[in-house]
């Protein structure tokens, strides 16, 4: 089980899950194969696949959250109504192959940087679905 699936809310649900692109994958082969033959080469692969392993972008219907590492964790999180602005930023090369960096801001210190996701564009609608359904939720409630 994920740990995020483990530290869910009664009522919390996961909407999306975003993933690494498979072009980090080819760049980490690529460093490994052009500097395998050198121990930092072998270093650089491993710590890359680690991250990658490691790492959960998740968007419930109340939270964005992202988690990495495996020993020692580091959680971000941002509930969605906190969230003000998200900048998607994608090169040339990123549309073509569908990946891209989120930068997601909230309100007070909330800042979280996604700098290599897989397929960026659906986990801004994610986002962008999410907070309207928390909006639309809380409203029905009132």
């Amino acid at each position: 089980m994920s740990y995020v699936k483990k530290i869910l809310a009664p009522n919390e649900h996961i909407v999306y899950q975003a993933k690494f692109p498979w072009i980090y994958t080819l760049n980490s082969i690529l460093i490994l194969i052009l500097l395998g033959w050198i121990l930092i080469g072998i270093y650089l692969f491993f710590a890359r696949m680690i991250r990658r392993w490691t790492t959960e972008i998740v968007v419930t219907n109340h939270r964005l959250i992202v988690k990495t590492g495996l020993i020692s964790k580091n959680i971000r999180e941002l509930n969605l109504s906190t969230i003000e602005e998200v900048k998607l930023n994608q090169t040339f090369w990123g549309g073509l192959l569908n990946y891209g960096s989120l930068d997601i801001r909230g309100t007070g210190e909330g800042n979280i940087e996604l700098p290599a996701v897989d397929n960026p564009k659906a986990l801004n609608v994610a986002i962008a679905s999410a907070r309207t359904a928390e909006v639309s939720g809380s409203s029905k409630q009132n």
